[in-house]
This record gives structure tokens, C-alpha cells and sequence, in this order.
């Protein structure tokens, strides 16, 4: 097992090019480093050694020379891919998932790409045919970049790898995108030209030819008819079983441990099965209360006798790294968590090399305020009963965000989809400055929201779904990916498996709520081994403080800088007007409320954006950068 950065370039012979862009994502595998090339194709590759670290060296040549592997990630069910290669006769001589991966994609091809169990970018290469497989697994969990050029294609785990072969430009409209939703709902990527293969997608080149297709879609069997009781203990069984597989490594191990139900049932959960104390990394804020969440994580911590670590994270953490933490996600994501989530894989890094995450718990089980919305408009007309007695349950702490789900698409019919609108359209005619408004007048974001949900036959709890596994989901991965990485670690999510995505996807939300319960089954799943304070705390999710630190220097002087300058206004990305108005409100405050983090979070994005304006198309070192 090794995860690693992968680079390529099918269509041109440039091995010295490939081995230099290796060096900018140096940090994906410090373990070694490989290049292959012919006269179609170089492939390049860092690796992180996990499992039998003697072997599985790449890019992997099989046997008979004709076929190369290179690939990020880590088969889980590989041991039985090879019960089923050396029953065909062939002669695997490692216990490396590495070669069982490429006997497997010789025999089988595209077609096998659906068997495999696990988070991978992959790029397959059959040097007699001179067909190249690119391919992703079905989560997204492992990024996987490419650029789609008139007479080749560049590919990589990172897009700054991919830079020497690109005219760097910016893609507005993935940007205005992302100030819509403060994420990327499409394929595409601030930089223009290059996209994201997408979760389950292939991508099959062959000489002046690109072709792309889909081996896993998403379908939704006959809902489940287990009672929520039934389906909690499936669950337990698959979860143990998922954590298991995810605890092989001959490298250190541990576990994130926040105040949540997810981090915790898999940190118990793997601490019952090793035969040392598990290693657990926590992040904090001591900005009061609300932000810190060491009560939760410090009450598994005792009740399994883990090894505890924290950090306490700081607004001089914030100015110190976030630069650094840009460069290393390419292009600004999904909410605040990524410097915590930097922070906190730094600490990881100086005692393990693999991590386990509670990542997926909220997206494929129901964790999340929006589900009870949808059912509650979903069954007002036909089960008012039910509707009702969902209201009903509807805690004071999840109430604003109930009633945003349930009252906001009157007056934004996209929000009916379970999505967040940070900027809505009349807001975006007061933010956009004529930098924005000239480059995507005619581009409309909630086209790839319709894209994605629509016209395919969901319901409306199938089609939140969908959305939160393929945007939001997806997202969270590949920040955590990338913050991962930069500090050379391994992050592995057991509840994102094949067997607990397909029992997300049998069960009715009316299960998953069951009880009025936000993630009810994985609840009463792990509650003997969880001690009860944790069901007792409200769900945060790693909340950031920042609405109170942009008040203070020196992050106010930070940001001023950023979005106030004459620099940035030169820029003419927002209207002058209403940055000055935006940065006024959140600054010259006291109160903490939703409404204040909301301010907040979008200076963030804003200032995320001018900083990446800053870095990839100013062109300034990521850590020197003069701002």
C-alpha cells in the first residue's frame, strides 16, 4: 500500500520535465521517487510507503514489460483480487497491493475498476496497445487532475505539478462558482483548462483521442426494510469489519478524535483492535466554549486509554500558515476547516504516518440539519404525521438551519436541492466588480447543481444525497488529501467503504432519522462503546472562531491588506462598495452569532480567492509571498 503523487504526460516525451514536477509535490511520498518513460508516455511518481515498504517501487512494470502502473492510494480488498489472479495461474511475488493492482487492470481492464475496494488515482499504461486507463475510485477520496490538450494529455494528483505544461489563466466561471456556494460544484478548477476526473469516472487516451466513461453509478436499490434497530446492528458489523481492513499498515497508526459520534465510534472501534494504546490527535480553539470540542474527544480518549495529542490553534497559526495551506490545495475549497485541518496534520506527522478519519458519517447516515427539512416538505402533503412529529424534533440548536431549508427556497428555488447559497444572485450584482462581471456574465452556477440532480428519477432525499456525496463529500476529501499530504501523512476514512455506501444508499431517511435523530443508526450503533457525555453535546463540526479573530490584529491588518489594497481593488474580482461594507461589518463587532460567522465565512472566501490570484497567477513563492 502507498500513497503517493503521480504525474504524467500521454502524448509527449519530456522524462526530465516529469521528473522536475515530481520535485513540487515532493511532499506526497518522500520515500522514494520513479520515473517511467517511452516515446508516448512518462510517468512519474513520490512515494509513502505503508505496507511491505522492501517492494512495490513505482511506476510498476508487470512481468512481461508491456504494462505500467503508477497509482495514489490503497486497495483494501486486494488480497482477494489476488486469491482470484494466482487462481488464472499468475505469479504474484509481493504482498503488496501495488502488483495485484496491475495484474488485476491486465486481465480485466476498465471492467475491473468496479471490484476495487478502496481510495485510488490510478494511471494505466499498455505500452503495445498505447493505451493509457486514468481512473478515480468512487468516492473521490484521491484526487486526480487533467488537462485535455490538442495533441496530449497531462494528468496529476496535484494541478501546481501539472503548471510547466499550462498556460496558467484563471477559470471565472469555477470561480464565480465558488463564490455562489463557497465550493466548486462542477468538474472544472480555477485554473482554466484543467478538470477533476470525476468520483467512479475513467479516462481512456489513445493517440490523438480522449475518451471518458463511468464504471460506477450511483443507484439506489429498493429501500431497506430493516427496522431501525436491524439496521443499526448491520451497521456495527460493517463498521468494524471497514475498520479493520483500514488498520493494516507497517507504519505507526492512529486516529483523529474530535467531539463528534464519527471520529469516536472509529477511534473506539480501532482501539479494539490493536494491542497498544491508539495515538489520538485533537484540534482546539480557546475562544470559548463553542469552539472547543476537547470534552467529546477527551471522553472516548479515557474511555479506551488512548495516547492523547492537541493543539491549540491560534490567529498566528492562521497568519503563518495560510499561504502555505493555499499553494497546497491548489485553489481555495469548501469552508474554514482547512488551516485546523493543516494544523492538525502537522501535529500528526511528528508521531504517525497513517491517520484514521470519522469522515462520511454526516453525508451517506443523515448527520446533517438539512435532512430534516427535506422530509419534513417532503411529507407535509402525503404523511403530515410524520412531517409534523419530524418538526417536532427539531432541537434549538438546529432549528436556524432547519427553517433556512425549509423557508429559503421561496425566495432561492436552488436552495429546494439542500445547498448552502453563500452569494445569491441579487447579492452577486453588488459583489461582483467589473473584473468578474466581464469574464462570466453569461455563466450560471446553478447549472451544475441542476447538472447533477436533475432528470435522472431521485426522490427528493435521493437527490440530497447525490448532492452531498458529490459535491460537498468530495470536497472534504480532497482537502483532507492535500492538508494531509503536505505533511507527508496518510488520512483513511472506514466509513467511506463500498459495503457501507451501498447500505446508505438501501436505507430511507425515515430510518436514518429514526426516533427524530440526526444519524440515528450510527448513534445507536456504537453507543456501548461510546461513554454517554458525547450524546449529549451539539454538533459543531470543527467550528473556526474566525468571525472573532478577523476583529483583532493581526489578522484585521491581514485582510485589509488582501481585499482593500490598491493592489487587489486593481484587480476590479468585487465592487469596492461592498467589500469596504462587508469587511466593516465583521470587524466592527461584538457578537457571535450564525449571522456573524456567516459574514465571516465570506470574507474568507473572498480573501481566499485574491490570495490565489496572488500565488498562481501573480506568480509569487508560496512561502515568501510579499503580501
Amino acid at each position: 500500500m502507498f500513497v503517493c503523487g503521480l504525474i504524467g504526460v500521454a502524448g509527449a516525451k519530456c522524462p526530465d520535465q516529469v521528473q522536475a514536477a515530481l520535485e513540487v509535490i515532493a511532499h506526497r511520498g518522500p520515500d522514494g521517487r520513479g520515473v517511467y518513460a517511452d516515446e508516448a508516455v512518462p510517468l512519474g511518481h513520490n512515494r509513502l510507503a505503508i505496507l511491505d515498504p522492501a517492494h512495490g517501487h513505482q511506476p510498476f512494470e508487470t512481468e512481461d514489460g508491456r504494462y505500467i502502473l503508477t497509482f495514489n492510494g490503497e486497495i483494501y480488498n486486494f488480497k482477494l483480487l489476488a486469491q482470484h489472479l494466482r487462481r488464472r495461474g499468475v505469479v504474484l511475488r509481493t504482498n503488496c497491493d501495488t502488483e495485484t493492482l496491475a495484474y488485476w487492470l491486465r486481465e480485466k481492464g476498465v471492467d475491473g475498476l468496479s471490484a476495487l475496494n478502496g481510495m485510488f488515482a490510478l494511471a494505466f499504461w499498455d505500452k503495445v496497445d498505447r493505451r493509457l486507463i486514468l481512473a478515480r475510485d468512487r468516492f473521490g477520496m484521491k484526487p486526480l487532475y487533467i488537462s485535455p490538450q490538442s495533441n496530449r494529455l497531462i494528468f496529476a494528483s496535484e494541478i501546481k505539478a501539472m503548471l510547466p505544461w499550462l498556460d496558467v489563466k484563471p477559470n471565472f466561471d469555477a470561480i464565480k462558482e465558488f463564490l455562489t456556494f463557497q465550493n466548486v460544484i462542477g468538474k472544472h478548477s480555477f485554473f482554466s483548462g484543467v478538470e477533476q476526473v470525476g468520483p467512479g469516472e475513467f479516462i481512456e487516451w489513445v493517440p490523438d483521442q480522449v475518451r471518458r466513461g463511468t464504471y460506477w453509478r450511483i443507484e439506489f436499490p429498493e429501500p431497506s426494510s430493516l427496522s431501525a434497530k436491524e439496521a443499526s446492528h448491520r451497521y456495527r458489523d460493517q463498521l468494524e469489519s471497514s475498520v479493520e481492513r483500514h488498520l493494516i499498515s507497517d507504519v505507526p497508526l492512529g486516529s483523529y478524535l474530535s467531539g463528534g459520534i464519527d471520529s469516536g465510534s472509529v477511534a473506539a472501534l480501532a482501539a479494539r483492535q490493536i494491542n497498544a494504546p491508539l495515538q489520538t490527535f485533537t484540534g482546539a480553539f480557546t475562544d470559548g466554549r463553542y469552539y472547543d470540542e476537547r470534552e467529546g474527544a477527551f471522553a472516548v480518549a479515557q474511555s479506551v486509554n488512548a495516547q492523547t495529542h492537541e493543539i491549540e490553534i491560534t490567529p498566528e497559526h492562521y497568519l503563518e500558515n495560510i499561504v502555505d495551506v493555499l499553494w497546497h490545495l491548489d485553489e481555495p475549497t469548501l469552508g474554514t476547516g482547512a488551516l485546523p485541518q493543516y494544523m492538525v496534520s502537522q501535529m500528526v506527522s511528528d508521531h504517525v504516518k497513517v491517520v484514521l478519519t470519522g469522515h462520511g458519517g454526516d453525508e451517506l447516515y443523515a448527520g446533517y440539519q438539512v435532512n430534516k427539512s427535506i422530509f419534513i416538505r417532503d411529507n407535509l402533503a402525503r404523511a403530515p404525521f410524520s412531517a409534523l412529529g419530524m418538526l417536532s424534533s427539531v432541537r434549538r440548536d438546529e432549528l436556524t438551519r432547519v427553517l433556512y431549508f425549509l423557508l429559503f427556497p421561496l425566495l432561492v428555488p436552488e436552495v429546494r436541492y439542500g445547498i448552502f447559497i453563500m452569494t445569491s444572485s441579487k447579492e452577486w450584482r453588488r459583489l461582483a466588480g467589473p473584473g468578474l462581471v466581464e469574464t462570466c456574465e453569461e455563466y450560471g452556477p446553478f447549472e451544475s447543481v441542476r447538472d447533477l440532480v436533475d432528470g435522472h428519477g431521485y426522490s427528493a432525499e435521493q437527490s440530497l444525497f447525490v448532492f452531498y456525496l458529490r459535491t460537498y463529500l468530495r470536497t472534504l476529501f480532497t482537502q483532507e488529501d492535500k492538508v494531509g499530504m503536505a505533511h507527508s501523512i496518510e488520512a483513511r476514512m472506514p466509513i467511506c467503504e463500498n459495503g457501507l455506501l451501498d447500505f446508505a444508499m438501501s436505507l430511507p431517511l425515515s430510518t436514518k432519522l429514526d426516533g427524530g435523530r440526526l444519524k440515528s443508526i450510527p448513534k445507536a450503533a456504537v453507543s456501548d462503546v461510546l461513554p454517554s457525555a458525547i450524546y449529549r453535546l451539539p454538533k459543531r463540526g470543527f467550528p473556526t472562531p474566525f468571525a472573532r479573530w478577523y476583529r483583532c490584529n493581526p489578522l484585521r491588518d491581514f485582510l485589509a491588506e488582501l481585499l482593500l489594497s490598491d493592489r487587489s481593488r486593481s484587480r476590479g474580482l468585487y465592487s469596492e462598495k461592498f467589500i469596504s461594507q462587508l469587511f466593516k461589518s465583521c470587524t466592527e463587532t461584538d457578537s457571535d452569532t450564525l449571522w456573524d460567522y456567516a459574514r465571516a465565512n465570506k470574507l474568507y472566501a473572498l480573501s481566499m480567492v485574491e490570495l490565489w490570484f496572488r500565488i498562481f497567477i501573480d506568480g509569487e513563492s508560496p512561502y515568501k509571498a510579499n503580501l
